[in-house]
């Protein structure tokens, strides 16, 4: 029997009807996790690492010498293994099993399992070398048998939070010393009914959210979710996750972004049709739900039952599932990927080979290195656990920076300029790799009405080595050429051009088209940077069709500016919260923090949103001063504080070398050392204008000044914010 197992995980706008099988591109390569092959190996967990490493944790029969025990395999960027198998649990006794693993921001990470007769949830800490950091400890306070199905998750400080399923749902803090903060919590608020299987993501705060499945939706099974701060205290009450309440809707997963916004996935039956189904739902940091709960899975024959979640770099997220009968034999692990806004994105593609047996059980992570996977499969024995990871991970995308014909080497793609493309590959598997990439005459595209012609579709990539990108273009022929002409069907226009690997893969790339502001000329300096805020949703202009380049910026708008850059769009900015213990709500009843910023004010969520973030507290203690004028040192206030968001000013330190730029600054009084002549030690925003010019954000009015007390006019806002969040108008 053979069991094709496949992930959906690049771009891609063509999709299939639903309750059809989605288009499959092999790409990827399979590995076996496990090297004891004896008797079953099951319930894998994975955790990434900051340098694109990962680690695998999962339970294996008879190999601690009595029933399961814990074991896991460290491997690194590239998918080799570091070192050997390791034995996790030291008490051997019964059975250990239901591993969860998660990683701080340093490679070290935390294990976590249920002991049948120690009666109990354990630990272990391990540190980035994976070495064990002291013994086991104890998670629980509680004990009893029913104890079982702990998650867990890190901050990338080391901080971390346990959840797990009992007489009712509990969870325990430590500190990033491995230190209980606090005592054992309850975290469902209602009388115990079938509350379990629950799941735990955690912001760059510390602050969490824990979902499970409960009862009460007022019919069967449910999906609840609760909300806490950094220091484990209950943020509101607890909140119906799923929308659809007809049947049974359990067993959710959730992943979270760094500013704390945040996607739980969930089994539903009925649901999509048929049997089991997938369905997600996108919240904000505030746990209000972003736009309507939909359907994960297409094919929706036979059962299907959610098994991950996880965020990418650029906001965009994946989930995988289990499915039966999808591929004509068993069941099969599958994908799907989804971008910021919720929308549907990608081909089916093979991360692995072909298989014997069922494939269940999945889980991925994302890193720098792209997406993993691993689930479990089938290997000498009986059951085992297999990876998959992409082999080619798209990492660049340029534009216009090499000449064709017309091009006026600007960067953008305009209408009737032709122009070459230049995309960049990484090679995330052992051994060099040569290969040429293709564009069919139908893989460039966009909205009807204009025309798009593909004047070159072929191309040559330099070799690859393990690790290392190569650019097409460089050697040994140039990259595609395209050309757009005919009316803007919208002022904000893309296109996509899918480009085919000869070694397997496919990337559809979204190539958004400029002259988007007609008061925004290619000739305006900061012309780029204006596209790609419209590019990336944070902003539409001043009015329908204009920009307004050189108007002056006031506090309001550039809430609206910032905010949107930490939420990652528009729709993710909350329009109720908290700003410490006080709460706000920007609707018509609501109640706003500002004596001056009404709480319907287009402007009040966004400003309530950075003070939640600690970006401002207002211009004096009871006023935000929405008209006032910014300049370009309270810009640099902004955001500074916006991109280390939520730290706060305490956080942008006064003396720093930043490790890219070799870019260094102390406002420091008595050991200075500033770039600015215009910007003294006692100047209250030294730090954080220094901070953003050590990082490359930016580079001062003149050679060696920053002109301070200068206003901010919207098109010098627009690369404050686009290098500030590191937008890039192409990429992957």
């Amino acid at each position: 029997m053979k069991v094709r197992v496949r992930f959906l995980v690049l771009a891609s706008l063509m999709l299939a009807p639903v309750g059809a099988r989605a288009q499959v591109l092999n790409m990827g390569t399979e590995f076996p996790v496990n090297a004891f092959t004896t008797g079953r190996q099951e319930h894998p967990a994975l955790a990434a690492f900051p340098d694109g490493g990962f680690v695998v944790v999962w339970g294996s029969e008879g190999q601690d010498g009595d029933s399961f025990g814990v074991f896991g395999q460290r491997f690194n960027s590239v998918g080799t293994k570091v070192g050997s198998e390791f034995q996790v649990n030291a008490y051997t006794t019964g059975g250990q099993g239901g591993a969860a693993v998660a990683a701080d921001g340093q490679g070290n990470f935390v294990v976590v399992w249920a002991s049948d007769l120690q009666v109990g949830i354990i630990g272990q800490r391990y540190d980035a070398a994976g070495t064990k950091v002291g013994g086991e400890f104890s998670v629980s306070t509680t004990t009893g048998n029913g104890h079982r199905l702990p998650a867990i998750a890190m901050t990338a400080d080391g901080r971390f939070v346990v959840v797990w399923e009992g007489a009712h749902v509990y969870g325990q803090r430590f500190d990033a010393a491995g230190a209980k903060a606090g005592g054992e919590f309850q975290i469902n608020q209602y009388p115990f009914y079938n509350h379990a299987v629950a799941g735990v993501a955690t912001d760059a705060a510390g602050r969490f959210v824990v979902v499970w499945t409960s009862s009460g939706d007022g019919d069967s099974d449910a999906v609840s979710g609760q909300r806490f701060d950094a220091s484990g205290g209950k943020v509101g009450p607890e909140f119906r996750v799923n929308t659809y309440t007809t049947g049974s809707q359990a067993y959710p997963r959730i992943a979270m972004k760094r500013a704390g916004t945040f996607v739980v996935a969930w089994d539903s039956v009925p649901g999509d049709g048929d049997s089991t189904g997938v369905f997600a739902q996108r919240f904000n940091a505030n746990a209000e739900k972003v736009g309507p709960e939909f359907q994960v899975n297409e094919y929706t024959t036979a059962e299907q039952r959610t098994g991950s979640v996880a965020f990418e770099a650029d906001g965009g997220f994946d989930i995988a599932w289990r499915s039966f009968g999808e591929d004509g034999d068993g069941f099969a692990v599958e994908g799907q990927q989804f971008d910021r806004t919720g929308t549907r994105r990608g081909f089916g593609i093979g991360l692995g080979s072909f298989v014997g047996g069922n494939q269940i059980d999945p889980r991925i992570a994302y890193s720098s290195a792209g997406l993993v996977g691993v689930w479990e499969g089938v290997d000498e024995d009986e059951t085992g656990i297999r990876g998959g990871r992409q082999r080619f991970q798209p990492t660049a995308l340029a534009a216009d920076i090499h000449g064709e014909g017309n091009s006026d080497l600007n960067g953008v793609i305009e209408p009737g300029e032709a122009v070459r493309v230049e995309t960049t590959w990484r090679n995330r598997a052992p051994g060099l790799v040569n290969m040429d990439g293709t564009v069919l005459a139908a893989g460039f595209e966009g909205p009807p009405g204009p025309t798009y012609t593909l004047l070159d579709g072929f191309t040559e990539f330099p070799t690859i080595f393990s690790g290392g990108s190569s650019t097409c273009g460089a050697d040994p022929s140039p990259c595609y050429a395209v050309q757009v002409g005919g009316a803007r069907p919208f002022p904000h226009w893309d296109a996509t051009l899918t480009e085919n690997l000869s070694l397997g893969g496919q990337q559809i790339w979204t190539l958004h088209i400029g002259e988007s502001f007609p008061d925004v000329p290619r000739s305006q300096p900061f012309y780029k940077k204006i596209e790609t805020l419209l590019h990336h949703g944070i902003t539409t202009g001043c009015d329908t069709t204009h920009y307004c380049p050189g108007t002056v910026v006031s506090r309001d708008a550039m809430a609206i500016f910032i905010a949107k850059g930490i939420a990652g769009s528009g729709e993710y900015v909350p329009s109720s919260g908290n700003v410490g213990a006080a709460a706000y709500s920007c609707k018509s009843s609501g109640h706003s923090l500002f004596t001056d910023v009404a709480p319907t004010a287009s402007f009040c969520k966004h400003v309530h949103y950075l003070a939640s973030q600690n970006v401002t507290l207002g211009c004096n203690a009871t006023q935000y001063c929405p008209s006032q004028t910014i300049t370009r040192d309270a810009m640099a206030s902004f955001i500074a504080k916006a991109i280390i968001a939520p730290g706060g000013g305490n956080a942008v330190p006064a003396s720093y070398t930043d490790a890219t730029t070799a870019r260094s600054y102390s406002c420091v009084s008595g050991s200075a050392n500033l770039h600015f002549s215009d910007v003294s030690v006692s100047n209250a925003f030294c730090k954080h204008i220094h901070y953003l010019w050590a990082k490359g954000i930016v580079d001062g009015c003149t050679a060696t000044k920053y002109c301070p007390g200068s206003p901010v006019a919207r098109d010098a806002m627009a690369k404050f914010i686009a290098n500030g969040f590191g937008l890039q108008l192409y990429g992957p």
